[in-house]
């Protein structure tokens, strides 16, 4: 869904929205197309990529796989992760502890895209509204994405405040707006059922670039 150079490598993108709008089917989308080298809205080609996925809110039996095959991903191009072994038992990745491992499974397996689904699942016992917590978090995060030039990309839910301004709405600490580069927008169409805009709300690196809209198609594509 992103012209090439709107989700910058070595840097953090958030995706943010409401629940039920289609951020996550959205951004495996976008894992598909990088896969497959398939054509952007504007026509460009993207280089084809590995990318990791890190999503704890769906099954990736039941869900994540089904819609990547939906969207057309090359499934030998993507690596899924939620658990970590640590003396021989399973838990949930951190990316307050788990960054070394993050790093050596992004080089072995030549990732250069992340997808975290939501950033916020993955942050451990970080308080996620407290800035300095936040910032200690995403700033080894970002440092290891600018090392190995990845783009990564955080969704996140919005608060419920509608009089804030969209780049203060992501769930949490203002930190999390703050360390990242470019921040888009999930949002439904006040009028047509099923119609969502995608709208750029910060770009440190580029214009911002227009609207897009998108429906999800049967199937989940």
């Amino acid at each position: 869904w992103l012209w090439p150079g709107y989700i910058p490598h070595g840097a953090i993108t958030l995706v943010i929205g409401d629940p039920g709008l289609g951020k996550s089917q959205l951004t495996l989308d976008l894992a598909a197309r990088v896969t497959r080298g398939t054509l952007w809205p504007s026509g460009d080609i993207p280089d084809i990529a590995n990318v990791l996925l890190l999503a704890s809110e769906d099954s990736v039996e039941r869900t994540i796989i089904p819609r990547l095959n939906a969207s057309g991903a090359a499934l030998e191009r993507i690596v899924v992760l939620n658990d970590i072994l640590v003396g021989g038992k399973p838990r949930m990745f951190d990316l307050k502890t788990d960054t070394e491992p993050l790093e050596k499974l992004i080089v072995a397996n030549h990732i250069e895209m992340v997808i975290i689904d939501p950033l916020n699942g993955y942050i451990g016992n970080t308080n996620s509204w407290k800035e300095s917590e936040v910032r200690s978090v995403l700033m080894p995060i970002r440092a290891m994405a600018e090392r190995h030039d990845v783009a990564v990309i955080g969704v996140i839910h919005l608060t419920k405040d509608n009089a804030k301004a969209a780049i203060h709405r992501a769930q949490g600490s203002v930190a999390f707006a703050a360390v990242a580069r470019a921040m888009f927008a999930v949002a439904a169409h006040q009028t047509y059922q099923g119609l969502r805009y995608f709208v750029s709300v910060k770009q440190n690196y580029a214009v911002h670039p227009p609207t897009l809209g998108f429906v999800i198609a049967a199937g989940g594509g």
